[in-house]
């Protein structure tokens, strides 16, 4: 993760590669809590209204860089926890090395909300992505016989 950025209604979460395409789209990808710490004479102090922020909805920018977590009940003067459940893989094959962040949450802006996309369909089952047909790929199995199939030895 590059950024972590407070909406008027979520939270954005910048990446530093694209996710892989239909990737990042799920609400059990993300953990987000919330709390906020009692001053104490010495350094910290206890964790206190530590709740769980479920992600109402979730949207992925064009570039996949940006994920938005539409979010109720966000706080001001709280810290803001997330963490990738699932670790995702960019579009480049990396694995995200940062999968957690810490956002003091001060003040949630105003008029700021966060993008909305709607999820894309899910791709058709035994088919090839447009990528994949021009890398040169071909299917296994027609869908209806074995007759492309040959044995070994």
């Amino acid at each position: 993760m590059l950024a972590v950025r407070a909406k008027s209604d979520g939270i954005e979460i910048e990446f530093t590669e694209p996710l892989r395409p239909g990737e990042g789209w799920s609400a059990a990808d993300y953990l987000v809590k919330q709390w906020y710490y009692q001053p104490t004479k010495e350094y910290g102090g206890p964790k206190l209204d530590e709740t769980i922020l479920p992600a109402r909805s979730v949207s992925v920018s064009e570039d996949r860089k940006r994920v938005f977590l539409a979010l109720d009940g966000l706080r001001e003067k709280h810290i803001v926890y997330v963490q990738l459940q699932n670790s995702p893989v960019s579009d480049l094959g990396h694995e995200l090395w940062s999968t957690e962040a810490w956002y003091t949450l001060n003040n949630i802006p105003a008029d700021r909300p966060g993008f909305r996309r709607e999820a894309p369909a899910p791709p058709a089952l035994n088919t090839l992505s447009a990528a994949e047909a021009a890398a040169g790929w071909k299917l296994l199995f027609d869908g209806k016989s074995t007759a492309g199939w040959r044995y070994y030895g």
